[in-house]
């Protein structure tokens, strides 16, 4: 039988795969070394239609680049293979047509979705973004348990002032399509109540085009106060000047793991580097090997393996990456203890980003402490990019998006100040993130950021930045809550 399809559609609903094109599959998969679309037996079969996918895959990153000239050199890449079907279903919709998707909650903040972000602003009316903050219940498909969103998005060429799309974050999922349906009802008309357990924020266009970069802000219970730390106003009568790490660093690498691991011929067992074999010896190099949860309880680390620089790819990430702090990659919200580490002396790293900043120690120590603030820690959430549940990850270009405070701008008694707080707080063990808020935060957490606010103003009401604190406490404490699992 044959059936012609239509060239435009009115509607297109679609649940894509999110694989890449590595094709990845389980190890009882027969056609696994086959790639993409090993499920396919006849390979001339799969061979041709993953040519065409290939040649979508150029078409929708040629498109899109020229869409958004000035950022030409990004690319969907590593986005997956639901980033193609969201290039076709913007290519195949009529005008004031509809497309609803579930896609990876990456959409919202990762780098390779980026130029599907501009696609839907520019090409569409963003009805709504839906997400999940039920715990054990990010999904909303049945074969996986990563983080999704679900998009509803009209068709439209022009624009009007009065555009806004919805975010609506789901605190507790509808268990029945009865419940799904009475619950879209009171969101379409406006009348959910806190019974309903949904947060919704109402963001206009020109809001998401301000924050092309990270639409996750929109989801949470912390967006306006990411917000006006992002303007430097930390407490109401202090504030303190931003700047985008990026203005601070000479080099922030190495983005792949697997890059130092070949550099360095480093021992793996199983998935994991083997740090116990990587003892000192005669032109070792220091290493920080692994991000156990024991190397993330103090701000202060000290190297715990050492490896030997014998290939010129060793030698080069030594010379250009090696640095006294270090960034996390990936983020587990519900084990950390703190962010950002310092090391005495300059180290490696195959977890960490090795950042070496134009600055010197004292003003390193001073953005170190920084960042283990309550202040640094709201607007790295703000950055994030959340991948499963309290699992988060940050790329180097977020990473060098991220506001953090200008140590450039302070005089040096300030900055003496703040590395003196720094040496204060480096050696204690804070406990993991998510206990240190809330009604009764930790002794200790609190003892760090009115520290903090002292250096920069020691002549600061401290009775008024507590009030202030406890605010703060308990909105994170909230926000920490609805991605953590062992809350």
């Amino acid at each position: 039988m044959k059936f012609e399809l239509p060239d435009e559609f009115d509607l297109i609903l679609m649940n894509p795969p999110f694989t890449r094109a590595t094709g990845r599959v389980g190890k009882e998969f027969k056609g696994k070394e086959k790639g993409l679309f090993g499920f396919i037996a006849d390979e001339s079969v799969r061979r041709k239609l993953k040519n065409k996918l290939d040649a979508i895959r150029e078409k929708a990153n040629k498109d899109l680049r020229e869409m958004l000239k000035p950022q030409h050199k990004l690319s969907i890449g590593q986005a997956g293979e639901g980033a193609l079907f969201l290039y076709l279903a913007y290519k195949y919709v009529k005008q004031g047509g509809v497309i609803g998707f579930v896609l990876p909650k990456s959409l919202l903040s990762g780098v390779s979705w980026f130029l599907l972000r501009a696609l839907l602003v520019k090409k569409f009316h963003l009805m709504y973004v839906i997400t999940s903050s039920e715990k054990n219940e990010y999904n909303f498909s049945e074969s996986t348990n990563m983080s999704e969103c679900l998009i509803v998005a009209k068709r439209v060429e022009e624009h009007n002032e009065n555009e806004t799309t919805l975010f609506v974050n789901l605190l507790k999922k509808p268990k029945s399509a009865t419940e799904a349906v009475i619950l879209t009802q009171k969101l379409v008309n406006g009348k959910l109540s806190a019974y309903d357990q949904v947060i919704v924020n109402s963001v206009k266009r020109e809001k998401l085009l301000e924050n092309l970069t990270n639409w996750g802000v929109f989801t949470g219970l912390i967006t306006n106060i990411a917000t006006r730390i992002e303007r430097g106003e930390i407490v109401s009568v202090v504030s303190v000047p931003l700047t985008e790490l990026n203005s601070l660093v000479t080099s922030i690498g190495v983005n792949r793991r697997g890059d130092i691991i070949s550099a360095f011929k480093l021992p793996v067992k199983g998935t994991r580097v083997d740090c116990s074999k990587l003892l000192k010896s005669p032109n070792s190099f220091p290493m920080l090997c692994g991000s156990s949860e024991v190397t993330r309880k103090k701000m202060i680390v000290k190297p715990n393996a050492w490896v030997v620089p014998e290939t010129e790819d060793a030698k080069k990430i030594i010379e250009k990456y090696a640095a006294n702090v270090l960034l996390p990659n990936r983020i587990r919200w519900s084990t950390t203890h703190v962010v950002a580490l310092f090391c005495d002396q300059s180290v490696v790293s195959n977890t960490y980003f090795m950042t070496r900043l134009k600055v010197d120690e004292e003003r390193s120590k001073a953005l170190t402490l920084w960042l283990n603030t309550t202040w640094g820690i709201l607007l790295v959430l703000k950055q994030m990019e959340v991948t499963e549940g309290a699992w988060t990850s940050l790329n180097i270009a977020q990473w060098k998006s991220l506001k953090v405070l200008d140590v450039t701008k302070l005089d040096n008694d300030c900055v003496k100040r703040l590395s003196k707080v720094f040496e204060e707080f480096c050696d204690k063990e804070f406990k993991r993130i998510p206990e240190q808020f809330g009604d009764e935060p930790d002794a200790l957490r609190l003892s760090l950021d009115l520290e903090f606010v002292k250096a920069i103003n020691p002549s600061i009401d401290e009775n008024k930045v507590r009030l202030e604190l406890a605010s703060l406490y308990k909105a994170l404490k909230n926000e920490l809550s609805l991605m953590t699992s062992n809350l």
